[in-house]
């Protein structure tokens, strides 16, 4: 076995040791927005210590830039030997999986699919033109750097650019995956497995609410703290009200609603 496999299984042997230490919340990771810097949870997440304890390594072995794409890849390879090990501990042999001709499936061709739903559609328009307005909302900040060394200043208004960032990604992602689960809870036969999927449903539309609502109040502060930007906030106040009604029209039995009247009573202080 050479230095990368020793490498990965011990990793892979930290992540079963964290895991049964019982102190996360089962999945927790799987419906939040990412933003470990404005989470109250991390203690409970076992996402954010797996990566915690991957910085800290990386620190050791005097990496202070992390490569995304080697992450990436280094990743993979940890699933990839997760699933190799529960696959030997059932006595199957990995080997002959890899040899079976996969079988085709309903969710082969959903992206196909769900491109042509408006409220993707609307999504990934929004997801596009908020990247040019950040692009050019940048381009100028640095735009007397050459001559005088200063950049414009936009510390009034850096919560709402970062929010609007933040989100801007995240929408059509989890659009995707909110479609994607209603059509597991309509595909599924077991009743069992029916209702979880429909409980992941309505997690999943209560993050895209989420994405929403944190998304329109920026752009609403946005417009106040700077009348520059009062016609383009307008604009994307537009579109992300036709998404929102868009995606309302997804819904089963409305609970989207009922996790906007859960979102208004907390005041937007949402734990997932």
């Amino acid at each position: 076995m050479n230095n990368q496999s020793d490498s990965i299984d011990r990793e892979v042997d930290e992540l079963f040791k964290l895991a049964k230490s019982k102190k996360f919340k089962p999945g927790i990771y799987n419906f939040c927005d990412r933003w470990c810097e404005k989470c109250k949870n991390t203690e409970k997440c076992f996402l954010y210590a797996q990566e915690s304890q991957k910085k800290i390594r990386n620190l050791m072995k005097g990496k202070t830039d992390s490569d995304w794409l080697e992450e990436v890849k280094e990743n993979l390879e940890i699933t990839k030997r997760l699933i190799e090990r529960d696959l030997q501990k059932r006595g199957i042999d990995p080997r002959k999986i890899l040899e079976e001709k996969p079988k085709e499936s309903w969710d082969d061709k959903v992206d196909r699919r769900y491109d042509k739903i408006q409220c993707l559609i609307e999504a990934k328009k929004y997801m596009k033109e908020t990247a040019n307005f950040l692009d050019n909302f940048h381009k100028n900040r640095f735009q007397y750097y050459s001559r005088i060394g200063m950049e414009v200043s936009f510390d009034d208004i850096k919560d709402e650019i970062e929010t609007i960032a933040w989100y801007h990604t995240f929408l059509p992602i989890k659009i995707w995956r909110a479609l994607y689960e209603r059509e597991c809870y309509q595909r599924e036969k077991d009743k069992d497995l029916k209702n979880l999927t429909k409980k992941d449903f309505k997690k999943f539309c209560f993050l895209v609410r989420k994405c929403l609502n944190k998304s329109i109040k920026a752009w609403r502060n946005l417009a106040r703290k700077r009348e520059e930007f009062s016609e383009i906030s307008k604009h994307f106040l537009s579109l992300l009200d036709s998404l929102n009604k868009e995606f309302e029209k997804l819904d089963m039995d409305n609970s989207t609603a009922i996790l906007k009247k859960i979102e208004i009573v907390k005041n937007f202080k949402i734990i997932l």
